[in-house]
């Protein structure tokens, strides 16, 4: 700071809180400068402490970037920077241009596209009665008593590099940490040493400070080489510095020109004529050269006529540069004791008079050397010590207030001004000509009595199907103190992919119009905002144990708005579990027997449940799953159908015609039941036949709750017989098939069977033929043998004889539907080592064949039965046949019920003959 003062003494690290007067001493301007400093730096460390390093008031928030007509503009109000308040005021609270900020005089905006950071640099300058008339009291003859500090703010654009990804407020730009880091150069101040020469005409030169008045000294940067845009914060260039023994105080008013070279004053300095003298240098400036930090125009002082000063020029530099004086912007001539503006190059060996050091100091007056470190420096910045005829108090003999360290040697110190403090204010883009806003960096904050409060208010934590609304909508709060915030702005955004956000609570359907992310809503007179959250699809399964599975989680994170739309708050974060509790339950119809062709009596029954609620309004989807067999599909009527159901949402038919369902989708009712009748497929091949019932989402998706019904078609493997009321007695209680049948043929042997039965009965179970593809027939005698390899394909029969004796209701009536059905012939196979008589039977393996019974009845009492293997059976036949040593004992079983026989009614028992096949 310039001006005419004697010392600066504040120091923040001894904690003073005030300097106090005492009665009867010496009133120094230091002391109450530096009573100033002290309240000044409390005050600024407390609001910073309170605010942060840089905020608006919420009630007044100011330096708001916007684009207006494709310009960038700036809002009046006020905004902190480090505890210092910087204010703009406009007509009607008007934006501002930014090139015509109040404190920023030919402040020229970029032209180059790019990204650019708008940031608020804040420091402070020494205002005089020269830039302030109206601090002279004129009632005194107009004298300048003390000067003022003037806090300047300026809004400025720094280019920086975009990294990659999307930049934002936080983002870390090296050409910023350049531009806070600010310039790096050093100064040091010692005193001479004592001179040692021998010559005895030289008196030496004494040590230490050797001036004959008390001074405060100040060195400053006069062109500086500091640019936070090229590497390291260094520019091109040398930098230059100028000093003055009385703080650079020594200024007046330029008032005109008359001349080129000439320059009038309106005073000559505080000591009037004395203040300026011929020989000295002087440096031309304006308040526009003070805010860009533009080192003026220095000049010689030639000679002096009355309150004119005429300046030399001998290079022509200064006339080229000096300019017309413009009252409106406090023009002044200020001086400096140095010879013009140097080179601060540690080789520089010309100082005015003075000359440098062997060790590469720089000598300025009467014993005083300074010294600059590497680095950059920036142009104004400037560096002060007191230099006093005494020792200082404490010392060992010191003249020059200047840190030292432990061994006496002068510290390296950055400047001690102007600082310059910093806010990021926005990120703005330029685009051709046109500017545009890309994110608002400010802080607002509210007065300790108005804290703006932003927390949940309810919906966090919930479970719910997933692609479902939420039951609770999610709530969040907005208050100042004990007070509710209508109208604030609260965005909604889903934290997790899928799902939806909305507005109004969605209705019975889960319709939900308008349901998008994120969604902005608006605190009501409560202070809180309300939004509906339908979750996303679920993740897929999960491992058993204990996992930490985060995908389960989904989130929602509602962010508090400031009028500019950026965040002003932390936001509070929603999370919900998606949990399909669905489940799929048997409620009857599985396992049932029935014939084909017949539709089952119980019909299929499933419910779907919420957890354990019963679900109403669900769909299932039922589906025939037996839709081909052998590569032939099958049809509505050999493949069965579903249908009679009063829910049915829809059905396809099968593909192959008709009108009957292969497929048909239920709805539940209130007790979450989908039901639906199954008529069975007549295709016997298919002796178990399968319905599966599937549980659709939302979609119409299958999920993967399903359920398999079962249903056996009623085959004559399954019928068995039941001997007549009038053979039942004889059997002595046989229960078996085995033993039944032993019984009855050691009665046959016998001779002592009812005589009601005729005499062809034992037809029934002794002739069992072999019916070769040329319809030949061989008889076989019980226990007979038959060889195979004359015949291509087979076919096994018996002839039945029954008789009007064997029931008193006359001859036996056929099912007329029973055409075709499948009847279960066991074969065994018998491994045979060695030949003729030695050979041994080594094992025997069991086989079952299935194959296909076709019944005759070519006369009212006689039925004949025939019975084809299937494919697979007939191919195994084929193998075993080619063994050599090989023979097969099959077994038929037949099943008198299964022909109507009348009184075979029991499903316990059934006649079985036992033959030989070999080759």
């Amino acid at each position: 700071m310039n001006g005419d003062l004697s010392r600066f003494r504040f120091d923040p690290s001894k904690s003073y809180s005030s300097v106090r007067s005492q009665q009867g001493r010496v009133a120094l301007d230091a002391d109450h400068n530096e009573d100033v400093e002290i309240r000044l730096h409390d005050g600024r460390v407390t609001r910073g402490d309170v605010i942060g390093a840089s905020g608006a008031p919420h009630d007044a928030p100011g330096m708001a970037i916007s684009v207006v007509s494709g310009a960038l503009h700036l809002s009046p109000g006020r905004y902190y920077v480090e505890g210092i308040r910087c204010e703009l005021v406009t007509a009607g609270g008007a934006t501002v241009a930014l090139a015509d900020q109040p404190l920023a005089p030919d402040e020229a905006l970029p032209t180059t596209a790019g990204l650019y950071l708008a940031y608020l640099d804040v420091w402070e300058r020494p205002i005089s009665a020269v830039q302030d008339p109206a601090t002279r009291e004129v009632a005194l003859g107009g004298p300048d008593t003390s000067i003022r500090t003037q806090v300047v703010w300026q809004v400025k654009l720094l280019k920086v590099t975009a990294p990659s990804g999307t930049p934002s407020c936080d983002t870390v730009f090296p050409e910023w940490d350049r531009l806070k880091a600010g310039s790096s150069g050093t100064l040091q101040v010692r005193e001479a040493a004592a001179g040692s020469s021998t010559d005895p005409c030289v008196v030496s030169e004494q040590a230490g400070f050797r001036g004959l008045e008390n001074q405060l000294y100040r060195v400053q940067v006069h062109a500086g080489n500091w640019d936070p845009t090229a590497a390291g914060g260094v520019g091109s260039g040398t930098p230059t510095f100028k000093w003055s023994r009385d703080n650079g105080s020594v200024v007046a008013t330029w008032l005109a020109r008359p001349a080129s070279l000439e320059l009038s004053v309106d005073r000559l300095g505080p000591g009037g004529a004395k203040g300026l003298a011929r020989g000295e240098w002087i440096e031309v400036t304006d308040d526009d050269d003070e805010l860009t930090a533009r080192p003026g125009v220095l000049a010689e002082i030639a000679d002096i006529t009355g309150s004119t000063l005429e300046v030399a020029d001998p290079d022509g530099s200064v006339a080229a540069n000096l300019g017309t004086p413009d009252a409106a912007r406090h023009p002044q001539v200020r001086r400096w004791d140095s010879a013009g503006a140097r080179s601060i190059a540690v080789a520089s060996s010309e100082l005015g008079s003075a000359t440098a050091t062997a060790d590469g100091w720089l000598r300025l007056e009467d014993g005083i050397e300074i010294q600059f470190g590497a680095g950059s420096l920036r142009s104004g910045d400037a560096w002060t010590f007191a230099a006093r005829t005494a020792a200082l108090p404490g010392t060992n003999n010191r003249h020059l207030e200047w840190a030292v360290d432990g061994a006496g040697t002068a510290l390296a110190l950055p400047p001690q001004g102007p600082r310059h403090h910093l806010a990021r204010l926005a990120l703005v883009q330029l685009t051709g000509t046109t500017w545009s806003l890309q994110q608002d960096c400010r802080s607002i904050f509210a007065s300790l009595d108005d804290q703006l409060s932003f927390d949940g208010r309810g919906g966090d934590g919930q479970h719910g199907r997933s692609n479902h609304w939420l039951p609770v909508p999610l709530r969040v709060g907005v208050s100042r103190g004990r007070h509710p915030v209508p109208g604030a702005r609260v965005r909604f955004s889903l934290a997790t992919p899928g799902g939806g956000l909305g507005l109004t609570e969605p209705d019975e359907n889960g319709t939900q119009p308008g349901a998008t992310t994120p969604v902005d809503a608006v605190t009501g007179a409560d202070g809180v905002a309300t939004v509906w959250w339908r979750l996303g699809p679920a993740p897929g399964g999960e491992e058993r144990g204990d996992r930490h599975q985060p995908a389960r989680a989904q989130q929602v994170l509602a962010t508090l708005l400031t009028p500019g739309a950026a965040s002003d708050h932390l936001p509070v974060r929603f999370a919900a579990t998606p949990v399909d509790g669905i489940i799929l339950k048997d409620a009857g119809g599985n396992g049932q027997l029935g014939r084909p062709g017949e539709t089952l009596e119980v019909a299929l029954r499933v419910q779907v449940c919420d957890g354990l609620r019963p679900l109403a309004g669900a769909h299932v989807r039922f589906s025939i799953e037996d839709r081909a067999f052998s590569g032939a599909p099958l049809d509505q009527t050999t493949g069965g159908a579903l249908h009679a159901s009063a829910r049915v949402v829809s059905t396809t038919a099968w593909p192959r015609g008709g009108t009957h369902a292969v497929e048909a989708v239920v709805s539940t009712d209130d007790e979450g039941i989908a039901q639906l009748q199954w008529k069975l497929g007549t295709d016997t091949r298919l002796p178990i036949q399968r319905v599966m019932a599937r549980y659709l989402d939302d979609a119409g998706v299958a999920t993967a709750q399903q359920m398999l019904f079962t249903a056996e078609l009623a085959l004559a493997s399954g019928i068995v017989w039941d001997p007549c009321p009038a053979l039942k007695f004889v059997l002595n209680g046989a229960t078996d098939v085995q033993s039944a049948l032993m019984a009855f043929c050691k009665l046959l042997g016998e001779g002592k069977l009812p005589v009601r039965v005729v005499p062809d009965w034992p037809e029934l179970i002794r002739r069992v033929e072999i019916v070769p593809e040329t319809g030949s027939r061989l008889e076989l005698a019980d226990e007979a043998r038959v060889s195979l390899a004359k015949f291509a394909s087979l076919s096994l029969s018996t002839s039945l004889a029954l008789g009007g004796a064997l029931d008193a209701g006359g001859a036996p009536s056929l099912d007329p539907e029973v055409a075709r059905q499948a009847v279960r012939v066991t074969a065994e196979t018998v491994l045979r080592s060695g030949t003729g008589a030695k050979a041994v039977e080594v094992g025997h393996t069991p086989v079952r064949l299935d194959g296909f019974l076709k019944i005759e009845r070519p006369t009212a009492k006689a039925t004949s039965l025939t019975w084809t293997p299937s494919p697979a059976a007939l191919a195994w036949l084929a193998t075993q046949v080619k063994t050599a040593g090989t023979r097969l004992r099959m077994e038929l079983t037949l099943a008198p019920a299964l022909l109507g026989a009348g009184g075979f009614t029991d499903g316990s028992q059934r006649f079985t003959r036992g033959f030989w096949l070999t080759k």
